[in-house]
């Protein structure tokens, strides 16, 4: 395992290479991270090739990894032909050994599936980008300076849009059909932080996000999801990490979250 700082500025990497499609920065820190941390699991994994479906606990700075876009070196010259790590296996996360058998215990497996999706977008056709209340609080101990691209403006005046994000939770469903699986999603205004803590939500034993993540280190549980903003909600429109679990009886959340910086 390679020493913290390198795993860092590697993650830093990968992360302005997505915000700013940096293509080269992207693939070499990739192809790094792949190297160094997962390659030799791989190598394992593949002695057993029936292996498709991994969990993921990671700890300390692992936790930035998308491990999904991790990769070996390739000669691909298109982001859609590299060998992503996730085209090899299915990825899901826990966030410890303990939780994870919890979560099995009080939400078995039951024949009958139900997958919620939900995708603020943030289109300003529906006056949602915008922070209902003030934002100042995210800037203490939140990753990146002041010059670091963010999910929304210093004075919450403006979120950035999401606009292939309406795409992706419709495929995601369309996709789902004919899976004796019942679907749903809630896009734009409808995506509502009120709905998500509703009791509906208990039939549900996936839940997609597909919106902006805010990662607090020096105060984790200020860390969260952005959802749809209302000023005259009740709600700040956003799903915090304490209220994901416990306060949230949710089995599992699948998340296309895209972080500020």
């Amino acid at each position: 395992m390679p020493n913290d700082s390198l795993v860092a500025r590697h993650i830093r990497k990968l992360r302005i290479g997505l915000s700013f499609q940096l293509k080269d920065e992207f693939v070499q820190s990739c192809n790094w991270l792949y190297e160094k941390i997962f390659a030799s699991v791989d190598e394992y994994l593949s002695q057993t090739p029936n292996i498709k479906k991994l969990i993921i606990i990671p700890d300390n700075l692992l936790g930035y990894i998308p491990f999904e876009v991790l990769m070996p070196k390739s000669e691909a010259t298109d982001y859609r032909d590299l060998p992503y790590v996730i085209k090899k296996y299915e990825i899901r996360y826990a966030y410890s050994a303990s939780m994870f058998i919890e979560q099995a215990l009080y939400h078995p497996l039951t024949e009958d599936s139900a997958f919620v999706a939900f995708a603020p977008v943030f289109s300003d056709v529906n006056k949602t980008n915008f922070l209902v209340k003030s934002c100042d609080r995210f800037y203490d101990g939140t990753q990146g300076g002041p010059n670091q691209p963010r999910a929304f403006s210093r004075d919450g005046n403006y979120i950035t849009p999401l606009p292939y994000t309406e795409d992706e939770v419709k495929q995601i469903v369309k996709s789902l059909e004919g899976k004796n699986m019942f679907t749903k999603f809630f896009v734009f205004k409808d995506a509502r932080e009120e709905v998500l803590k509703s009791d509906e939500m208990a039939r549900y034993k996936y839940i997609h996000m597909a919106t902006h993540g805010i990662i607090n280190d020096n105060f984790p549980s200020a860390s969260g999801l952005l959802l749809s903003q209302d000023s005259t909600s009740k709600e700040d429109g956003i799903l915090y990490t304490g209220e994901i679990y416990p306060g949230l009886c949710i089995r599992e959340i699948k998340s296309s979250v895209f972080f500020p910086d």
